[in-house]
């Protein structure tokens, strides 16, 4: 293991900040409304990356095994996921449209419960829940910007009239 500071440190600790500004970003209703409109949203998915990329940077630069597989493991992770919620149907009631929301699911429960998304990403060893973070921002990410909203209005119109 690295000794503690260094470029590792460094790495970790900033992927980790953004891990905290895209969750910031993410909860924002005004992040939401702007970008939250399918392919307009497809650049979001290169922010899912940075932190990832960044926790994986020191691994990399100090040649270490197997971390090149490991990082590509974390981006094909985020990057299936969030091309079936981008090339979905547009009709949400669709078997189509359904289907790729439960295959959406699957890709990212699955490698969690079978613990496919190594803790080895961590360049200092401290943190050993990037694969629970990927998830969770993936999680947000796959339905929250980039799944279209072309039904909100009408839930917006059946609670207003609901009052």
């Amino acid at each position: 293991m690295p000794e503690p500071g260094g470029r590792a440190h460094t790495l970790e600790s900033s992927a980790s900040m953004c891990w905290t500004l895209l969750f910031l970003a993410y909860s924002s209703s005004t992040f939401v409304n702007e970008f939250g409109h399918g392919w307009q949203a497809a650049w979001t998915v290169l922010l899912v990356l940075v932190p990832v990329c960044l926790a994986g940077a020191a691994n990399i630069m100090d040649a270490r095994r197997r971390a090149v597989p490991i990082l590509a493991i974390y981006i094909a992770y985020i990057l299936i996921p969030s091309l079936l919620q981008l090339t979905k149907p547009d009709d949400h009631s669709s078997l189509r449209s359904e289907m790729a929301d439960l295959i959406t699911v699957l890709c990212i429960w699955l490698p969690l419960e079978f613990k496919l998304l190594s803790s080895d990403i961590s360049p200092t060893g401290k943190v050993t829940a990037w694969g629970l973070f990927t998830a969770a921002l993936t999680v947000v990410k796959c339905f929250t910007i980039l799944r279209p909203f072309q039904s909100w209005p009408t839930l917006v119109t059946w609670a207003t009239l609901s009052r």
